[in-house]
């Protein structure tokens, strides 16, 4: 009787781990960095900068996905994905020199892009946004910190 307990509950606990193992690998595990940046606002000719400000960038991979997104003030707020969906079109812009995701709404035509440089492990984000017949542009730079 006792070898049979123990049985069940080696089984049963080999399980619960493979099962919180596979749900791990499944859900993906999320980056993220600090970054300073700076950014500019274009609303057709009219320029305005926005001021310094240490926001955090998120990158997820999941498969042949990669999803990225800026966390920060209201005007700093940016997320790409190379996800497709019925609403957007996404790539995945991640190559050698470079990690990044690009998407794009279908209907309006809004573009967002995310990309991070390897080697200077610099943050280059990009919105193009279009309403009321004008094209609002969004662009932050800046460096990032690896985290330790």
């Amino acid at each position: 009787m006792n070898q049979l307990i123990f049985k069940l509950f080696k089984f049963r606990s080999f399980s619960l781990i493979s099962i919180a193992l596979i749900a791990m690998s499944a859900a993906g595990q999320t980056f993220k960095m600090p970054c300073d940046v700076s950014g500019s606002l274009q609303v057709g000719s009219k320029s305005t900068s926005f001021r310094h400000q240490t926001v955090e960038v998120e990158i997820l991979t999941m498969g042949r996905n990669i999803f990225m997104k800026i966390n920060g003030d209201s005007d700093y707020q940016m997320q790409a994905s190379s996800l497709v969906t019925e609403d957007y079109s996404g790539v995945n812009l991640t190559s050698a020199n470079q990690i990044g995701a690009k998407r794009t709404h279908r209907k309006s035509g809004s573009e967002y892009d995310i990309r991070v440089e390897r080697e200077s492990v610099r943050l280059r984000a990009r919105a193009e946004i279009l309403g009321n017949d004008k094209k609002t542009r969004i662009e932050l730079e800046g460096p990032c910190t690896i985290p330790k």
